[in-house]
Formats: C-alpha cells, sequence, structure tokens
C-alpha cells in the first residue's frame, strides 16, 4: 500500500478523499444537528451517504458525542412508540407508555 493510499478514505463508492478532507468535513457537519446524519460522498454528483462507521473513523470524542445524540434524537423521531424524556438532564428515551427510572 502507497503512502498515499494510506492518507486517503473512500467509502463503498470507491472515491478517495484525504483523510485531513474527511476529518474536517465531518467534524463541521456534525455540528449542524440531525442534517449530519444525511451526510454525502465529498464527491460531487455522488449521493452515498457515509455511514456511521466513517463517522467514527474521522470523530473525535467529542464530535462522537454529538453524532451519537443526533442518531438517537432522529431514532426518537422516527419511532412513533418512544419520546424524549421530559427531564433536561436524563438521557433515556422512554415508550410513550412509561416513566424515566432516573426520576424515581
Amino acid at each position: 500500500m502507497s503512502l498515499w493510499s494510506r492518507h486517503r478514505y473512500s467509502l463503498e463508492c470507491g472515491h478517495r478523499v484525504c483523510n485531513g478532507c474527511w476529518a474536517a468535513g465531518l467534524g463541521a457537519y456534525v455540528g449542524e444537528g440531525t442534517e449530519a446524519l444525511r451526510t454525502r460522498c465529498f464527491m460531487t454528483g455522488c449521493g452515498l451517504v457515509v455511514p456511521p462507521s466513517g463517522f467514527a473513523r474521522f470523530l473525535d470524542a467529542e464530535g462522537q458525542a454529538k453524532y451519537d445524540r443526533w442518531a438517537a434524537k432522529a431514532f426518537v423521531a422516527c419511532s412513533p412508540m418512544l419520546r424524549d424524556c421530559p427531564k433536561a438532564t436524563c438521557k433515556v428515551n422512554a415508550p410513550e407508555a412509561t416513566f424515566c427510572v432516573w426520576d424515581q
């Protein structure tokens, strides 16, 4: 493997982009909220969405925590039987018919 190959990464589409561009781009996108979950390959015209493993590869701990929050928020929004716990400091997503165990 050449030095150039080791410093580039591609999604399943095969478009190779340098690691620095991935890190900077994904780091910026994760700050945009749930829109980050729809981030696409950086090559013009490619519609392949970056999978969670792509974010995990390039984000630091803070960025990964943001990504995980957006993913959980999107999951709850798409799940009619779930809702966010109303307690501001709670990180539990509970079914509508239950209560937050942290409030006991």
